[in-house]
């Protein structure tokens, strides 16, 4: 019966956070020189990031995409998505000079510099911001053990960097990424206030027993 329950939650995970995003991006009308390798990056990464408004989501509240998982499996997954989704949008900046080395011959190093200086940009900037705090967010969740706060410190720490980097990248993405367009915009702006909203919840409202930090 949980196995059951369990394989009807991936599948509501999947269908949310994968399957309409990617329907959305790909009927989307993207640039006419954009090339191939261009449209494909752009699509893994907003997965990506849709992946991460995910991760709002699976939390320790009861929910359609946690039912029939028990606590220490919702963490592991939780941490298992968290370090993979971070390696991928880490190389977004990469995924998008790539194509222009490959395909155009440009000097790589030049065109990062040329658009992590856009300082008249506000989603440029804001994904400078976003970026840095998803850096953070995997520095302290790797060594959280290292870190001289207690746990509950460190959740709180958490939930703070998770909710100022899907402000700010929920902003990025929504002003500058190639495949967006009205209905994907709303839907990723909605699917990131529901998690907030989810997560602030969690945190005012559901005061977790001490014990859970051995499996945190």
């Amino acid at each position: 019966m949980n196995h059951k329950i369990r394989s009807h939650s991936t599948l509501i995970m999947g269908v949310v956070f994968l399957a309409v995003p990617a329907a959305m991006a790909i009927t989307s009308n993207t640039p006419e020189r954009a090339t191939w390798l261009e449209d494909f990056l752009s699509l893994i990464t907003i997965l990506g990031f849709s992946m991460m408004l995910g991760q709002l989501y699976l939390t320790r509240l009861k929910s359609a995409f946690t039912s029939g998982m028990k606590l220490p499996r919702i963490i592991t997954l939780h941490k298992a998505l968290g370090y993979l989704l971070v390696s991928v949008i880490l190389l977004h900046p990469f995924f998008i000079v790539l194509p222009r080395y490959l395909e155009a011959g440009a000097n790589p190093v030049d065109s990062f510099i040329t658009m992590v200086t856009q300082w008249d940009n506000l989603g440029i900037v804001f994904g400078l911001v976003a970026y840095a705090l998803m850096l953070l967010l995997g520095i302290t969740s790797m060594f959280r053990n290292q870190m001289p706060v207690t746990y509950r410190q460190w959740r709180v720490l958490h939930g703070i960097l998770s909710i100022l980097f899907v402000a700010f990248g929920t902003w990025h993405a929504v002003q500058l990424g190639r495949h967006m367009q009205r209905a994907l915009s709303i839907y990723l702006i909605m699917l990131a206030a529901v998690g907030v909203l989810l997560l602030l919840q969690m945190y005012l409202f559901n005061n977790q027993p001490a014990k859970e930090a051995a499996n945190g």
